[in-house]
């Protein structure tokens, strides 16, 4: 499997330092490029290609909305997250026009940073979950808390093929059990789930 990679342009080294480290532990990012510079980045990006970015509002050089106009330019398909250390509603939502996965607020608590940065990865290219037209109908009786046995009579298969199809899922979300499937999968979207 190939290792995911990650730039990361940030000022404040203290917070990047703390994304860095979950990523690498805990999702398999080894990064890559780490600097304060938007120029900096844009000056390595010919010889990388990393699988996520993630920028701060507040660069040393460049505003976060110029490299990540500059990105879109040069045909970068790395999605992006944008750390916002304070900027001001007209700033983010400016730079949200532009399609970054998500915003992380400096200020919020780790723990609110954190769902936020895996809210963000579940919707990366990489990580996007390629689910069947029946993965999908199997999920959303899940979601409405039908039984194996019910899912079974409502699609008109066995029981045996339902729970082949809830493996399946289980093995496609990284999920452990349904639990964790059901808590994975309620963050997903439409958008996030693609057609085989």
């Amino acid at each position: 499997m190939k290792t995911k990679t990650l730039a990361i342009i940030d000022t404040h080294k203290l917070f990047s330092g703390l994304l860095i480290r979950e990523l690498e532990c805990c999702y398999g990012y080894m990064t890559i490029h780490c600097s304060d510079s938007g120029s900096e980045f844009l000056n390595t990006l010919s010889s990388i290609d990393p699988d996520l970015v993630i920028v701060s509002l507040s660069l040393t050089d460049m505003s976060a909305y110029d490299l990540i106009c500059r990105l879109k330019k040069r045909g970068s398909a790395s999605p992006i997250i944008v750390i916002n250390h304070g900027g001001d509603d007209n700033q983010v939502n400016r730079i949200l026009e532009l399609g970054p996965l998500s915003v992380i607020n400096y200020h919020d608590d780790i723990e609110t940073v954190f769902g936020c940065l895996q809210d963000a990865l579940l919707k990366t290219k990489n990580n996007r979950i390629a689910l069947s037209d029946r993965e999908k109908l199997v999920l959303q009786y899940m979601h409405n808390g039908y039984t194996s046995k019910q899912i079974a009579e409502a699609l008109v298969i066995s029981s045996n093929t339902v729970t082949t199809y809830r493996k399946r899922l289980r093995t496609k979300t990284h999920s452990k059990n349904t639990a964790e499937l059901m808590s994975n999968t309620n963050r997903y979207t439409r958008a996030t789930w693609s057609i085989k």
